[in-house]
Parts: structure tokens; sequence; C-alpha cells
């Protein structure tokens, strides 16, 4: 490992970018080196001043959890964007779960464009007695009045957009909805909602953590729980059967 650090290091000093990421991540997690959180930020910020995509996508992480700099989601969220300019499509997925997490919990200035066609009352309540077929059977879930599943409705709009569903929704209705009280993410529900579209019979369902400003949808990889986690994870102690 100390030849390869010494070559990456020679092509730092010629200008190679992608040396520079490489470095960066030896710094970043003491591989062959000391860890330095310090250097390992200067050489990705040097590769970003490159144009190195993946530097971008390894910085705007950095700002995004607080590794090396003070934490800084706006920074974290212009440098996916760079990457995504760049061409590099492994950052929009970055860049979907930080503007999910901005939305939920207020952080940031992310404000939903609300796409024209898309309005609050989108997705009116149906009638028609809906085949649910829900992932999670069992808990004390609640089902959720029209007038309810309109409110959660309305509150997932922006997260639609954020992930570039909204036009995928054209025709669909709410039909159902259940919600199930979360003892460990405080003052939020985990909430099942059935979609109808009573032009071609499809219905599928999604299932999001909603509190009472909004909600961030659970129908992708397990980082949306990993990155609620710090800020939403609570534990009764009294109850808590860990010593």
């Amino acid at each position: 490992m100390v030849e390869a650090i010494r070559l990456y290091q020679r092509a730092v000093d010629l200008d190679d970018s992608g040396a520079m990421v490489n470095l960066s991540f030896c710094y970043q997690n003491g591989i062959g080196v000391d860890q330095n959180l310090v250097e390992a930020i200067r050489l990705s910020q040097q590769a970003v001043d490159l144009g190195e995509s993946a530097a971008m996508i390894n910085l705007g992480f950095c700002y995004q959890n607080g590794t090396g700099v003070d934490q800084n989601w706006n920074q974290a969220i212009d440098l996916y964007q760079r990457a995504i300019n760049a061409r590099d499509k492994r950052a929009i997925e970055f860049l979907q779960d930080i503007l999910l997490l901005q939305n939920f919990l207020g952080e940031g200035n992310y404000k939903t464009r609300k796409i024209k066609g898309w309005p609050k009352n989108k997705f009116p309540h149906s009638t028609t007695a809906p085949t649910f077929d829900p992932p999670i059977m069992t808990g004390d879930w609640i089902q959720l009045t029209a007038k309810e599943i309109a409110v959660c409705l309305d509150k997932v709009i922006t997260p639609f957009e954020i992930l570039e569903l909204v036009e995928k929704l054209d025709g669909y209705v709410g039909q159902y909805a259940r919600r199930l009280p979360l003892s460990f993410y405080k003052d939020c529900d985990l909430v099942d909602i059935q979609l109808y579209n009573p032009s071609n019979k499809n219905a599928f369902i999604f299932s999001a953590v909603v509190n009472t400003e909004g909600a961030i949808l659970l129908n992708r990889k397990a980082n949306i729980i990993h990155g609620l986690n710090p800020y939403l994870l609570v534990f009764d102690a009294e109850k808590s059967t860990v010593d």
C-alpha cells in the first residue's frame, strides 16, 4: 500500500484528478496513511476545481454529513448538481435523497415548484371499494377518512416531484390509506396509500413517513431510512430492553 500511496501522490503532483480522488479516499479512511480529514477534503476540493465529478459527489457527501467540514446541505446540493451537469448520473440519486430529507425535515430552502397540472386536489378520494394488499399486515393500523387521505396526498406532492414521478401518476386517485403511529420516530406515522386509475383499473401502494409538516417516501433504498435516523430516531429509556 505504501507504493500505491507514493504513486497516487506522484500523479497528484501532475494534476491527475482521479489520483486526487483515490488519495483523498485513503486519507479519509486511514488506508496506507494516517487518517487526515483535512487533507482528504483539500484533495477532494482540488479535484473538484479540475472538474472531477467523482470528487464533487464525494465532497458533497462530506458536506451533507459534516465529515471533515461543517455540515452544509446547500453546499452539498450545489456539488451534486455540478456532478449532474458534468453528466455523472450517480449524482442524481444523491441529489434526490438530500432534497427528500431537506423537504421532510424543514432544513435548507427547498420549495416545491408545484408543477402545472398537479394541484393539491389532484388525488380526490375514490369511493370504489378497493382490493388492498399491503406489504405489512401486523400492527394497530388506523384507516384514514377521505379528508385525512387528501391531507396525506397533499404532503407527498413534493416528494413525488423531487423523484420526477408526477407525470406517471396522471389519472390516479387516492383510494385507500391507513396509518401506524411510530414510537421510534417522534410525532411521525407510517402511512400506506393505495392509488387507483379508473380508466385502466391499475392500482399501486406506496408507503411514506408522515409528520405534521410533510412526508418522505419509503419506496426506495434503505439509505433514506439511514438518512432519517440521526434526526428522528428516539428511544423510550423506561421501555427499552437494551441495558
